[in-house]
């Protein structure tokens, strides 16, 4: 990728972390940046989530997965301050879902079914939305915005009934653009920023998940 991008001084390394990997490298660079280390980071979130599932299975949670790549800039005068974050992964649901190769091909599986996935995801996206917010001294109500991992939008109403916060200050682009792993709160931004409906100032929390199960809440700051 260095060549690609005629840095020979480039140093490139991949963040594992599933849906939720994006915002977890967002703000890894974000740190080196401010830390002097890098002058510019470039993050790029790809991901081919249709290749991994079969949809003769009956997985329907599975069915809105789809393929989508986004790139982010990190720079000290970028147009978004990663204000902080927090990030938590319960193992007890690592074998939910699980990947087996198949003719060459890696498919999810779903494994032994155990109740209480959908509350785990509401009261983890609910605790560390808390924490974030308390940690930079910010209200719910001083939030402009609320992004979400596109998993599942039951959760994401659920979620966002929690805080208090009407689905208006956030989007939704189930029917649209599907699951598309890490990317879909980069997609989500950019509608904000596309339609005009974010400015200067505004506060946004991103709450996203990934399989294993790992959760994050990011605030970010438009400049």
């Amino acid at each position: 990728m260095g060549d690609e991008l005629v840095d020979e001084q480039a140093h490139c390394f991949e963040v594992s972390n599933f849906c939720n990997a994006g915002m977890v490298a967002v703000k890894m660079a974000d740190d080196q940046v401010r830390a002097g280390t890098h002058k510019y980071a470039l993050v790029i979130i790809a991901d081919r989530l249709s290749q991994l599932v079969e949809y003769g299975t009956g997985y329907i949670e599975l069915f809105n997965f789809a393929d989508g790549a986004a790139a982010v800039l990190v720079s000290a005068d970028a147009a978004y301050e990663v204000l902080g974050a927090a990030h938590h992964t319960d193992p007890q649901w690592v074998d939910s879902y699980y990947g087996e190769i198949k003719e060459g091909q890696v498919k999810i599986e779903r494994g032994e079914k155990l109740d209480g996935l959908g509350e785990a995801f509401l009261d983890n996206f609910t605790t560390l939305t808390g924490k974030v917010l308390a940690d930079i001294g910010q209200e719910t109500d001083d939030v402009a915005y609320f992004l979400v991992t596109h998993g599942n939008q039951d959760i994401h109403r659920k979620y966002l009934s929690a805080l208090g916060v009407h689905p208006s200050r956030s989007v939704f682009q189930y029917d649209f653009d599907g699951h598309l792993g890490g990317v879909d709160p980069f997609l989500a931004l950019e509608k904000l920023e596309r339609d005009g409906r974010i400015a200067s100032g505004n506060l946004v929390i991103v709450a996203t998940a990934g399989s294993g199960f790992t959760w994050g809440v990011t605030a970010i700051r438009r400049t």
